[in-house]
């Protein structure tokens, strides 16, 4: 046997129970399947308001007149995330904002085109949070959403796994990638190219559920290898080659993005890191993935990362063919530790 495949086999601690989760139960809504509960071995969370140092207020607008404002949820970047319920119905809801004297009209605008994606069949799909209802108040944008019980950015829910006592392992952060990738597989199929895949735009429930709920830079393509020099307002850490060396993108930039979510979700930290951004375009380009490596829990998680952060756009794995990487389809389980995301965190959203 080759030595790679040993390792494999030690990881697996075939001792311990391993439960199968039928493929269609990854992306279920907010009622989990008792196989993925039972799979994940998760405990319900308490849910708490976030606080948040700046707000947009929504008491005295119109959108008190069919829901009732129950606190903030989080903060995405320049939208901000409340909770409410439908006074006639009585359903929890989550209101996504934003402000044009809280970050500026263009954000505004933004949010007006990611309603106009949100509308579209185009996004149909279980691992989305579905639009209920737009509100134009002018210079605030109010997406009114489907709720989460316990909702957190997956940032957040991360920082919070780094503080607990509840163990946090490979399956865990399996079962997230597993439903970011069915997601981002979807709209690519849908002639979509989402730029921006990030840890912020992605809300998990108590339950361990995860819904994206960010369209705003979308933008529609002919075909996966189409690409775009449209300018890409993306976070530096999560910046594929493409756009470091100044040259077009495709869908694969997105892969990139998953590539860096996923690095954080199984050993705490992105896998380039510096806090002048040139420096950091630099490593970028580069592409050494050396110091990252080191702290991935298993030969499998090991390959899986480099796959997905190939620094040639055209060799990087695709969405479905991520999915059916050995890790993802694998059950190793050792694990993970957080304690790198530290200071890092505000910049990762």
């Amino acid at each position: 046997k080759k030595p790679e495949e040993e390792e494999e086999e030690e990881e697996e601690e075939p001792q311990q129970k391993h439960y199968d989760v039928p493929t269609d139960t990854w992306s279920m809504g907010a009622d989990l399947t008792k196989a993925k509960a039972k799979y994940l071995e998760f405990e319900v969370e308490e849910e708490e308001e976030e606080v948040l140092e700046e707000d947009i207020p929504l008491e005295g607008t119109d959108v008190e007149k069919d829901y009732k404002i129950k606190g903030n949820v989080a903060k995405l970047g320049p939208n901000i995330i409340k909770k409410g319920v439908e006074k006639k119905t009585k359903k929890d809801v989550y209101f996504k904002l934003s402000s044009a004297s809280f970050s500026d009209m263009f954000d505004v605008e933004l949010h007006r085109k990611e309603i106009q994606f949100l509308q579209s069949p185009k996004f149909a799909h279980p691992t989305i949070l579905p639009l209920l209802k737009a509100i134009d108040l002018g210079s605030i944008q109010v997406s009114v959403l489907e709720a989460m019980s316990g909702g957190k950015d997956l940032l957040t829910w991360l920082s919070s796994r780094s503080s607990s006592s509840s163990k946090y392992t490979e399956k865990v952060a399996r079962s997230l990638l597993v439903d970011i990738l069915k997601v981002t597989s979807f709209l690519h199929g849908q002639g979509i190219l989402h730029r921006g895949l990030v840890l912020g735009s992605f809300l998990v429930s108590s339950q361990k559920v995860i819904k994206l709920i960010d369209a705003k830079n979308c933008l529609e393509v002919k075909n996966g290898d189409e690409e775009t020099d449209e300018p890409w307002p993306i976070n530096p850490y999560y910046q594929p080659p493409e756009l470091a060396h100044r040259k077009p993108y495709s869908q694969k930039g997105d892969i990139w993005c998953i590539g860096v979510i996923a690095c954080v979700l199984l050993c705490g930290r992105p896998p380039f890191v510096d806090s002048n951004h040139l420096r950091l375009g630099r490593k970028i380009r580069e592409g050494k993935l050396d110091e990252v490596k080191e702290l991935l829990p298993s030969s499998s998680s090991k390959d899986f990362i480099v796959k997905l952060l190939n620094p040639d756009a055209g060799a990087r794995l695709t969405a479905d063919k991520a999915l059916e990487h050995k890790w993802v389809t694998g059950t190793s389980h050792k694990s993970i530790s957080l304690d790198k995301l530290g200071d890092i965190i505000q910049s990762l959203l």
